[in-house]
């Protein structure tokens, strides 16, 4: 059930606003590891369609049918890698409901 929510996710795009000025401590400049500035009221976009296909975490076959990759440990801790829940505070409250009645 995850690799298909994992590549297949029921909300593509998802948009925050933030409510503080603030920084990214990385992300920015030529190498991705300078801070980037997020002013107050400044809507984030981000896509758990485009994320869960990241090759950096998923390895060069992250648009392939895998299930097996989720039975090793390296993918047990992936944290804010996958998001087909969501994540956060804000974290799907099925997120946890939908795999315990598949797996009953």
């Amino acid at each position: 059930m995850r690799i298909e929510r994992k590549l297949y996710t029921q909300i593509p795009v998802n948009v925050r606003e933030a409510t503080k000025t603030t920084f990214i401590p990385r992300g920015g400049g030529q190498d991705g590891k300078s801070p980037v500035l997020i002013r107050k009221g400044l809507g984030i976009g981000f896509s758990p369609y485009h994320m869960h296909r990241f090759k950096v975490l998923y390895g060069e076959d992250a648009d392939e049918f895998r299930p097996e990759r989720w039975e090793g440990p390296e993918l047990k801790n992936i944290g804010y890698g996958f998001m087909s829940f969501h994540g956060g505070p804000r974290i799907c409250l099925g997120s946890e409901f939908g795999p315990r009645e598949t797996f009953r």
